[in-house]
Order: C-alpha cells, then structure tokens, then sequence
C-alpha cells in the first residue's frame, strides 16, 4: 500500500499509513524465535508496532533486543507491554523501552526490570508505540 503525506508549505508535517508487514530481528538468542503476525503502523512520527511468536528461542544472554522498524526519536521506557517466557518458566507480562537513534528495544522479563537466562527457551510477543525520528 502507500501512505497519504499531509504537506503544508512544501514540508511533510503528517504522514498517514497503512498497516506494513514487519518480521523482527533479535538479540540475545543463538536460535532466536519465530514471528508471527508482525505489522506496524506509522501515523505522523508515532509508530505503533505488534507481534506474535510462533516459536520460542535459545537464550544465549540475560539481555535481549528486538528490532524495531523504524528508528525511535527518543527514549521512552515502559513503551508498550510484552508477554515473556524465560527459561521455559511460566510466562509473565514485561516491559520494553524504545533506545533513542536506534532501531533497538529492550526486553526485560518483569516490571520494572528483570535479567533473562541465558540458556532455555524464551521469547516475548507484545506491542509498543513510540517515537520515530
């Protein structure tokens, strides 16, 4: 799909779009989880970004990333929810924060922070909406 650009004096000051598939990398895995359903949607410099797991990973650290699909303008802690299983224990809902000038978000295994295990199954499907530069 495209997006409608509102523009005002020769400048973009709002962008509407559609939904857009999105399939996220990950850190903190030496076999990471399987995606399902990844889509997000940009409106003006917000992104609203959700995704499913299919499958869990092998944790291989006590810190864990995703990729985000656009770069993140700011900082933003508790930008959304997840729902995390560690280790193959019982699955929790979590936290993750978007890292400002990068496409990078960290994951954490409760609230306000938790370490993962670096070993076992784990993975986190959620939602966050943040900043875009």
């Amino acid at each position: 799909g495209s997006a409608l650009d509102v523009v005002s004096g020769g400048n973009t000051i709002l962008t509407m779009g559609i939904s857009t598939a999105w399939t996220p990398s990950w850190t903190g895995f030496s076999s990471t989880p399987t995606v399902t359903n990844g889509r997000y949607l940009r409106i003006g410099k917000f992104v609203w970004a959700t995704w499913s797991v299919a499958l869990g990973g092998t944790s291989n650290s006590t810190a864990h990333t995703i990729a985000l699909p656009l770069t993140a303008g700011r900082t933003i802690t508790d930008a959304g929810y997840v729902v995390c299983v560690d280790n193959g224990g019982a699955s929790t809902i979590s936290r993750i924060d978007a890292v400002a000038a990068t496409t990078s978000a960290n994951l954490y295994t409760a609230t306000p922070s938790g370490a993962w295990t670096a070993s076992g199954a784990s993975y986190c499907g959620g939602r966050i909406l943040y900043e875009a530069q």
